[in-house]
């Protein structure tokens, strides 16, 4: 009979992360609102310990949208966040082969929309 352990180790060192934000939104009086917020997500593991199989950076997101009422029983909104993420760098040697550099700061950005009609 085999004895298994509930404890399983993928060779890398963590660390803690934290994140926060911030964001604001305003309602024009007139059928419409605007919001604008901005969040920041440290990164799990620190430079010296990235691997090529994690290569996570921290990430800055910045955010904004804007609603409006139509005519009658109509709403629209579009929105947009930007992430800006980290070089990620790496320096690391994995079966005995040194991986070290760093991939380009990225940006995504993600933009949406509605289109609401309520019968």
């Amino acid at each position: 009979m085999h004895k298994y352990s509930d404890r399983v180790s993928f060779g890398l060192s963590l660390a803690g992360t934290m994140g926060g934000g911030v964001a604001y939104v305003h309602q024009t009086g007139q059928g419409s609102a605007y919001s604008v917020g901005f969040s920041y997500e440290s990164s799990p593991v620190d430079d010296d310990d990235r691997t090529f199989d994690l290569p996570v950076d921290e990430i800055f997101k910045v955010s904004a949208a804007y609603a409006w009422k139509g005519q009658k029983n109509l709403d629209f909104s579009v929105g947009g966040t930007l992430y800006l993420v980290g070089d990620a760098a790496i320096d690391d040697i994995s079966q005995g082969v040194q991986t070290k550099g760093e991939f380009d700061s990225n940006a995504i950005l993600f933009l949406g929309g509605t289109l609401r009609y309520v019968f």
